[in-house]
């Protein structure tokens, strides 16, 4: 599986950090590991940058989506409560 290029920008000190928070004992031999791992990455992936610019957008336009969908829900609903169920 290819690593993010996100993690190889972010540099050593940074994935030090994020594991100190994680793996307080063995964080310092994780990073040396995953800075090892980065350094044989030798597979580049056609489009993963652009991938990378276009999911966040789509997940958020879904999420969009969900919340129109749940409002629009809500609506009918009282107008069906209003207009279709006989009032007692």
């Amino acid at each position: 599986m290819a690593a993010r290029p996100g993690v190889k920008a972010a540099g050593r000190t940074r994935i030090d950090t994020v594991l100190t928070k994680k793996a307080p004992r063995m964080h310092a031999r994780l990073a040396d590991r995953i800075w090892a791992a980065l350094g044989e990455h030798t597979v580049v992936v056609p489009g993963t940058a652009a991938v990378e610019a276009i999911l966040p957008d789509r997940a958020a336009a879904l999420a969009a989506l969900l919340d129109q969908r749940t409002t629009i829900a809500a609506r009918v609903e009282k107008v069906l409560e209003t207009t279709l169920l006989p009032r007692s």
